[in-house]
C-alpha cells in the first residue's frame, strides 16, 4: 500500500514534530510515514505505549497510551487508519491535532468536527446526571475489561457524597438488560465506548468514570479525559 503521494500532500499541514499512530493492520506503514516526513525536515515520534499493546504507534479504542507516550514531543497527531473509532479515543486522551490519513482511498482529515460534536452529547449527559440521586456502577465481565477495583473505588466516591449506589455484574451492558434497574444514573467501568457511542440508546446518562469524577466535582470539564482502560 502506497503512502508516498498523499502524505507528501499533505506535508505542508502538518506540525514540525509530528507523532506516528496507526491501528493494527496498519502499524507496518509507519516506518515509512516516519521517513518522509523526516526527509522534509520535520521530527516524526512513534511512541511506546502499555504492555497491552503489540506494536509502538499502535491504538486501541480503550488505549491510547502510544499516544500519551509521545505527547510531550509533538505538536501534534497524524493517525494512519480507517474510520473514527482509534483516532477518536486517541483525540479525546490529548490536547492536540489529530489528522487522519486513510491509507486505502488516500483521503487526509480531521476528526475535530467528530470529536467536538461528541463532547457536546457527553457534556450534556454530564449535567442531566449532576441531578441523580441513584446511581448503578456496571462492573463488566468480559476479559480485558473487568475493573471491579475501580468500579469500587468510584462507588465509594459517589457514596461519600451521599448518593444511593447499587453495583451490577454483567458480562452484557445494553439498554435491554438495565430496563429492570430503577436509579437516575449509570456509570459503565467498561470500555468507554459503551457510553460514548450508545448513549441515545440510554434512557438515563451512562458515564464513564472520568465523567463520574466531573459530577462530584473532583474533576473539572476542563480537564475532562477518556477514560482509558489499564
Amino acid at each position: 500500500m502506497d503512502i508516498d503521494g498523499p502524505l507528501e500532500k499533505i506535508l505542508p499541514d502538518l506540525p514540525g514534530r509530528v507523532g506516528l499512530l496507526a491501528s493494527v493492520q496498519y502499524i507496518h506503514l509507519l516506518p515509512r510515514a516516519k521517513e518522509i516526513l523526516e526527509k522534509a525536515g520535520k521530527t516524526a515520534v512513534i511512541g511506546k505505549g502499555d504492555g497491552r499493546l503489540c506494536y509502538p504507534g499502535q491504538v486501541l479504542g480503550c488505549d491510547c497510551s502510544a499516544a500519551v507516550a509521545a505527547e510531550d514531543e509533538t505538536d501534534g497527531f497524524l493517525f494512519i487508519g480507517e474510520g473514527d473509532f482509534h483516532p477518536l479515543a486517541a483525540a479525546f486522551g490529548l490536547k492536540k491535532k489529530m489528522t487522519v490519513l486513510n491509507p486505502v482511498t488516500g483521503e487526509a482529515r480531521s476528526v475535530e468536527d467528530q470529536k467536538d460534536r461528541i463532547l457536546r452529547r457527553r457534556f450534556a449527559a454530564i449535567e442531566s446526571a449532576r441531578s441523580a440521586q441513584a446511581f448503578m456502577v456496571i462492573v463488566c465481565g468480559k476479559v480485558g475489561q473487568n475493573r471491579r477495583s475501580e468500579a469500587d473505588r468510584i462507588a465509594g466516591l459517589l457514596r461519600d457524597a451521599g448518593k444511593d449506589v447499587v453495583m451490577l455484574a454483567t458480562d452484557e451492558i445494553s439498554p435491554q438488560a438495565l430496563l429492570p434497574y430503577r436509579v437516575d444514573a449509570f456509570v459503565s467501568t467498561a470500555c468507554p465506548r459503551v457510553a460514548m457511542d450508545d448513549q441515545a440508546r440510554y434512557p438515563k446518562p451512562m458515564l464513564t468514570v472520568t465523567e463520574a469524577e466531573i459530577v462530584l466535582g473532583l474533576r473539572d470539564w476542563s480537564d475532562y479525559r477518556f477514560d482509558t482502560i489499564c
